[in-house]
């Protein structure tokens, strides 16, 4: 009773956490989850509620050994023990000793058992949430997620699944596709690329699917038309300036990653890209700004008429594009973007007394000493 009153004052209230923090309950509550199935469940719901969001306390149960029991719950009959024990490792894998002692414990197989529809749909969409979590810029453990065989199971959810599950199981695609043309190729196979493009036209999961849909664009032509065709072109120009930074992140990352096809670039143009694109190379967020000078730089690129429109419709992206160079906070390849875009119109009789005249030379100049090739 105890521990399910822990888990239901920390629900959504992170004064909460710290305060019942300080109460030290790590111990106990690590203890209570080798009990019977009853308690053991109920422990797991608290620890559930006290991680979220909150590395300290992660980091804190870590250390009294939650993990290898929470694992071992997952294989619990109970579908409540189930949901729980995944909800835990979910938010517990916010501390990087979690991963590995989940990867230890040999987790993954059950978890991605769990996203099977025999299970029940919240334990489907938690276990979906211990990958996504797991994935998340660690590509040994994407590379064990995908040997283990979620890839399926991952796009089966989101075809069908509740819409956490969905918004749970693309961010899981997303994270196990990056930079892996096999896998983007197998979660093809299976049926991605509608069942994605449908979720980025619904209210909730928009980040992951735009996410995943650009990881599954990446290098790869016939993917990147199967998208298109997908029309999911105005719909992601639309969020290019969404007041949500991830979603932000995922529409510049899309058509940075659709616009290397010729017959793309103009399709995207013709939706009206580029005075958003424009817009958000100012953004705050790093990200946005190196995706959205990316994305300009490909649809420039071998595209003289994709430039004239661009210092048209929106010369300010010259002298944003030169800011960019410029900053040297920002990646060498965001730079390298920015440059590559001010080449393409500096290579055009009308855009080029402009380039020049935003103040380009300086820190173009700056470039080619640091050896971006761009810059000449």
């Amino acid at each position: 009773l105890a521990a399910a009153c822990f888990g239901n004052l920390c629900h959504e209230s992170p004064a909460n956490q710290d305060k019942l923090a300080k109460c030290d309950p790590f111990k106990p509550l690590a203890n209570l989850l080798s009990a019977e199935t009853g308690p053991a469940q109920e422990a797991a719901y608290a620890v559930w509620n006290l991680a979220v969001g909150h590395l300290e306390n992660s980091e804190r149960f870590v250390r009294q050994g939650v993990v290898p029991k929470l694992t071992e719950l997952l294989k619990n009959s109970s579908d409540v023990a189930q949901e729980n024990a995944a909800g835990a490792l979910m938010h517990v894998t916010m501390s990087q000793e979690a991963r590995e002692e989940v990867v230890r414990c040999n987790a993954i197989p059950r978890l991605t058992e769990l996203l099977k529809d025999e299970f029940e749909p919240e334990v489907c969409s938690q276990a979906a949430g211990a990958l996504l979590n797991l994935a998340a810029d660690c590509p040994q453990y994407a590379d064990k997620i995908v040997n283990a065989g979620a890839v399926p199971h991952l796009v089966e959810l989101i075809k069908s699944g509740q819409a956490l599950a969905k918004e749970y199981a693309a961010g899981a695609l997303m994270n196990v596709m990056r930079d892996q043309l096999e896998v983007s190729a197998e979660a093809a196979k299976a049926g991605a690329i509608p069942a994605l493009a449908t979720m980025a036209s619904k209210p909730s999961g928009v980040a992951e699917a735009l996410g995943a849909l650009a990881n599954l664009a990446s290098g790869s032509p016939e993917r990147q038309v199967a998208i298109y065709k997908a029309q999911v072109t105005r719909r992601t120009v639309s969020l290019l300036t969404d007041p949500d930074d991830d979603i932000r992140r995922s529409a510049a990352a899309l058509l940075m990653n659709m616009s290397p096809q010729a017959k793309i670039k103009e399709r995207i143009v013709e939706a009206g890209a580029l005075k958003p694109l424009a817009k958000i190379l100012s953004d705050p967020d790093l990200a946005v700004k190196e995706r959205a000078a990316g994305a300009l730089a490909n649809l420039f690129n071998d595209h003289p008429a994709n430039v004239l429109t661009g210092f048209k419709e929106a010369p300010e992206l010259i002298p944003n594009l030169v800011t960019l160079c410029a900053d040297e906070s920002l990646s060498r390849d965001a730079r390298r973007q920015a440059a590559h875009a001010l080449a393409m119109l500096a290579a055009e009789d009308g855009p080029a007394d402009a380039v020049w005249a935003a103040g380009a030379a300086q820190p173009l100049v700056a470039l080619l000493k640091d050896m971006v090739e761009e810059a000449a």
